[in-house]
């Protein structure tokens, strides 16, 4: 018996020990309390670490100060992608902005959208850190701001409760501001206006912009009755067509413009919708309408139902006879190098030819309308889809560009002939087609072609408006460049009246200022030609190109002769008359490859 109490007392042994070996395990293994009171004491402290964090104020971000924090509400959010590319956006953006009403923009590579995009929401407030430093480059940059964050993948975002009552970042810019004509906004400049609608206009094609585009513009008036224009593009103009087509029975329409773009024609301002970025509130319930209808009522009364909607006219400057004659003296065309150098005058001529080998086209920096050369890629792997990046002389590297006319056409009348250059706005006037209409028809490349549209002006009549520069003069150049070009009958009349029936033929209009007025939105300063003060006026180069002129720049025609008659100069002893019916016209095909149409001249004596 006793071995069998020595054997249990050793069982009953065993089973204690192995009873406080497995309670001595569970107590070295944490619990799942445990377990989630570290995790929230990790978490508490990662709070308190970010508390800790000093708060950088946005216009002080630097590249050159680490361990910055930021805080502020997402006031807007986006997805950046290419034209008609929606499906496959290149980055995520943001804009922040602090409780001082500083801006920012943030970006999020295409890489970490997946990690970032559900955490980023437009009208949340964050404390943001451990982020990157940018350049804010890009095309077209939605901020003036010089620098722009980039989240990286282990950069820390904390939702927080919201700083202030201005949910959607409201910054109001004032009409009075925006209309001040000593407060220029630079392109990168973005502004917030609120305004009740007073006009819609109707949808208008946009062509020249490498794309055909659409814009419809919609006035908006202050409390002050201040009026403004806002211009939008493509959906944003298709969104004001159920409110167009119903004009009487839509009542007053407030609207919250965030983050729109000053844009200047004409030096008159406009609001402009940007690519990405622009939000717009129509008659939401929100505070900063509610207040502008609370003021725009005790400054015009509620009258809702009295209240129509207009329907906007975009007005069309119609440049009368006296405006188009101002600042110059009445000529024939043989007389033009008479006058004194940098005069203009006004010639009634007939276009005679054009010249082909000149071209037709050039491609112009969308800013300014010089001539940009294009820049190489750089690197066997760029992608055939990379967008051209250009060389502006005046912008320096640039996208945005557009295809602009040149052409150069030989006109004449009974005392001789000249070349005149006529560039754009004046082209368009003249045929009612731009370069992109044609290109997009006949091919991009406008070197190889040239367009029959442009042949309709050959054989008609047009005043035109032209500057004999000191640089026609010192060279003995007869290449002019078209100022303004016309075939009004109205203007036509105007300048010959007491001029053709004037025994000399010759008179002086009499006008007092011999400055061009430059506001007229005609007047092809606008297309910047002359604002390059470096560029002598040899019309054979495109605008701006760098001048490097020798001999054989100037074209044959250009080049005065032994005798000094063949570029039309002063010793004429009898006049000369060009039949157009009297020669055959070359082939086309064979014009536009071959050299410049040769011109059967008559001279007729005297009876």
């Amino acid at each position: 018996m006793q071995p069998q109490r020595h054997s249990q007392r050793l069982s009953n042994s065993n089973k204690n020990k192995r009873h406080r070996i497995i309670e001595s395990n569970l107590e070295s293994q944490p619990s799942g309390s445990n377990i989630q009171q570290k995790r929230m004491t990790k978490s508490s402290s990662s709070v308190l670490k970010m508390k800790e964090q000093t708060i950088t104020p946005i216009n002080k971000i630097s590249p050159m100060i680490d361990n910055m924090a930021i805080k502020g509400r997402l006031t807007s959010v986006w997805h950046s992608h290419k034209l008609n590319e929606q499906h496959d956006p290149y980055s995520l953006d943001c804009v922040f902005q602090d409780e001082e009403s500083n801006r920012i923009q943030i970006f999020v590579k295409k890489e970490l959208m997946f990690k970032f995009e559900p955490l980023l929401q437009e009208g949340q407030c964050y404390i943001i850190s451990n982020f990157g430093v940018a350049e804010n480059g890009g095309r077209l940059p939605l901020l003036p701001n010089r620098w722009k964050i980039s989240l990286y993948k282990g950069s820390e975002i904390k939702r927080i409760e919201q700083i202030d009552e201005n949910f959607i970042g409201f910054v109001n810019e004032p009409f009075t501001r925006i209309l001040d004509p000593n407060n220029q906004y630079h392109e990168h400049d973005s502004v917030d206006v609120v305004g009740t609608v007073v006009a819609i206009g109707n949808i208008i094609p946009v062509n020249g912009y490498g794309c055909s585009k659409i814009r419809r513009t919609v006035v908006i008036e202050d409390a002050e009755s201040l009026r403004l224009e806002c211009t939008f593009w493509d959906n944003w103009a298709l969104m004001w067509n159920e409110y167009s087509d119903k004009l009487d029975e839509v009542g007053h329409l407030d609207i919250l413009l965030i983050l729109g773009k000053v844009k200047y024609w004409n030096n008159k301002p406009a609001i402009h919708n940007a690519l990405f970025g622009t939000r717009i509130y129509i008659n939401k319930d929100i505070t900063p309408l509610k207040s502008f209808r609370k003021s725009y009522e005790a400054q015009n009364g509620n009258n809702a139902s009295d209240f129509r909607i207009e329907i906007h006219n975009q007005e069309n400057h119609v440049v009368t006879p006296a405006e188009f004659m101002q600042g110059s003296v009445k000529r024939m065309v043989g007389m033009i190098r008479n006058i004194e150098p940098e005069t203009h005058c006004v010639v009634y001529a007939t276009i005679h030819s054009i010249q082909y080998e000149n071209g037709w086209a050039y491609t112009g920096c969308k800013a300014c309308n010089t001539k940009v050369t294009a820049i190489a890629s750089k690197g066997a792997s760029s992608s055939k889809n990379q967008k051209q990046l250009w060389h502006c002389k005046k912008h320096g590297e640039t996208y945005a560009v557009v295809s602009r006319f040149k052409i150069i056409v030989r006109i004449f009348d009974e005392t001789g002939t000249a070349q005149v250059v006529i560039f754009d706005n004046n082209v368009y006037k003249m045929t009612k087609l731009s370069a992109w209409e044609i290109m997009e028809k006949q091919g991009m490349d406008a070197d190889r072609y040239f367009p029959d549209d442009l042949n309709q002006i050959i054989g008609k009549q047009y005043l035109f408006k032209v500057k004999y520069s000191e640089f026609n003069h010192n060279n003995n150049s007869h290449v002019y460049r078209a100022e303004k070009v016309t075939e009004d009958v109205e203007t036509i009349n105007y300048f010959k009246n007491g001029f053709f029936d004037d025994e000399t033929g010759d008179e002086e209009y009499s006008s007092e200022s011999k400055e061009v007025n430059e506001d007229d939105e005609d007047y092809f300063s606008s297309t910047s030609i002359e604002e390059n003060e470096d560029e002598e006026d040899d019309f054979t180069i495109t605008p701006t190109q760098e001048n490097e002129n020798t001999e054989d720049d100037i074209t044959s025609c250009d080049k005065p002769s032994n005798d000094g008659h063949a570029d039309g100069s002063d010793k004429q002893t009898e006049p000369i008359f060009i039949d157009l019916s009297d020669y055959e016209t070359e082939d086309e095909n064979e014009a536009c490859n071959t050299l410049k149409k040769v011109v059967t001249v008559k001279l007729e004596k005297d009876p």
